[in-house]
């Protein structure tokens, strides 16, 4: 092998020994980080061992998470259920997208139920709004209230 080659296969060595980390790798070889990220992003080869290094230590780690999980492990479990289980209501927060309209509403002729509803839903909604934004709509509720009384 020539030198250059032989160089190469040290530093894919050095990056699947440090699973894809390259401050650790540059540390084996005796180079800086910056040098080593370089070369990594100047030659495919070395981009791809890095890629797939890095791919080796993902596979571990979902395999403790589904080892600890299968264990009862609480916290395994209940950031699994955080990050993969959002779809079936299993999240930190809920994320609205979206324009919202507050239409003009006569709140004195629903039923007290329904205004229960509505002033629970209009919590949840301006809950994570900007201060100005929530300030608007109680300006429209209350203009819509003095409209109607």
């Amino acid at each position: 092998m020539r030198r250059n080659e032989l160089e190469e296969e040290a530093i894919i060595n050095a990056l699947i020994q440090n699973f894809g980390i390259i401050c650790n790798a540059a540390h084996t070889l005796g180079i800086s980080r910056v040098t080593l990220k370089e070369w990594i992003d100047k030659e495919p080869k070395l981009h791809k061992a890095w890629r797939d290094s890095k791919e080796v230590l993902n596979d571990q780690v979902e395999s403790q998470l589904i080892k600890n999980i299968k264990d009862g492990k609480e916290t395994s479990i209940i950031w699994y259920m955080k990050t993969q289980m959002r779809d079936r209501g299993y999240a930190e927060q809920i994320e609205i997208k979206g324009q919202m309209e507050v239409k003009q509403l006569n709140i004195n002729v629903l039923e007290e139920e329904t205004k229960i509803l509505l002033n629970n839903a209009l919590n949840v909604i301006t809950k994570n709004l900007p201060e100005s934004n929530v300030e608007k709509i109680a300006e429209k509720i209350e203009s819509t209230k003095d409209a109607h009384s």
